[in-house]
């Protein structure tokens, strides 16, 4: 219940480092399969309709007054031991189920970033402790209690977003244009993908793309710099890192960038192609990446 959307706000609480485009594409390979072995098995059990299910968990906040939901979320919390036979919530055992998908989301990242991510993730479950959810059914507690934890999530991620890190020649175009810097943020921040008919980001990133010279004054793509630079962001983390490694990312994005230059984003401003070069970038990377014989990147 909810994992993909608790991975989701793992990696954006404090931007886990999610700063490239290379490595948002590579991340999202990250994000677990639809159902656990237990909710499959609560599915069947119930005769449930999957496809609601997954319709209904996929959603930012569950409806918390659909029954079949509402089954559903009881029987997989009394499999995972999550909830008592009362109806009442083991907070002690949802907490440190909340702790492990926190793990799992934020594998191979610092131990220093993962603490900082588990203690938002303890405070928002404390909180909801402290404010026990009510419900005409003991599967109404469960998807209430549920949205206490992702709604305090989404609080932190909020609270997070003031945090991220802005190169000189962004906060100079959010200044030179008079943006909204939250608006940006947040659009930067989109895990679906920039967005390409939002004005304020289209001009954020045709300003920012011409003082990177990624983009020539007449709007079209300098490919050769943009394959430059995004090689240089996708291996910043790896200097350190296997050559071989390195050298595959960079062949990855190499493949992306060439793809991307052959199929040219068309737009009806220089801002609005850059976005949608980016998007194919990002794209292109993402399915690039579920090859089997790149999965060791991910």
């Amino acid at each position: 219940m909810k994992r993909q959307v608790i991975f989701f706000l793992c990696y954006i609480i404090l931007q886990v480092k999610i700063d490239t485009i290379a490595a948002r594409a590579i991340d999202a390979d990250e994000i677990p399969d639809p159902l656990t072995e237990e909710e499959i098995e609560c599915i069947k059990e119930l005769g449930l309709d999957e496809e609601h299910i997954l319709e209904i968990d996929a959603k930012e906040i569950t409806p918390e007054d659909d029954d079949q939901y509402n089954r559903f979320a009881e029987c997989f919390c009394r499999k995972m031991k999550l909830q008592y036979d009362n109806g009442s919530m083991d907070y002690d055992a949802l907490r440190e189920y909340a702790q492990e998908l926190t793990t799992e989301a934020l594998k191979d990242r610092d131990d220093e970033v993962i603490l900082m991510v588990r203690q938002v993730v303890n405070e928002a479950v404390a909180y909801c402790q402290d404010n026990p959810a009510e419900g005409t059914s003991h599967g109404q507690i469960a998807v209430r209690t549920q949205n206490c934890i992702v709604q305090k999530l989404y609080e932190a991620k909020g609270g997070a977003i003031d945090k991220i890190p802005l190169t000189e020649e962004e906060q100079q175009c959010i200044d030179d244009l008079g943006l909204n810097k939250e608006h940006i943020l947040l659009e930067i921040d989109d895990e679906d993908g920039a967005p390409e008919d939002d004005d304020q980001y289209n001009r954020f990133t045709e300003c920012y793309w011409k003082k990177m010279e990624l983009q020539y004054d007449n709007g079209k793509i300098d490919y050769d710099a943009l394959r430059r630079f995004t090689q240089q962001a996708a291996t910043e983390d790896l200097k350190d890192g296997d050559e071989e490694v390195v050298l595959m990312v960079k062949q990855l994005v190499r493949r992306a960038v060439n793809y991307c230059r052959d199929n040219p984003a068309e737009g009806n401003s220089h801002g609005q192609i850059a976005v949608k070069t980016q998007n194919c970038i990002v794209q292109t990377l993402s399915e690039i990446t579920k090859d089997q014989k790149y999965h060791y990147l991910v």
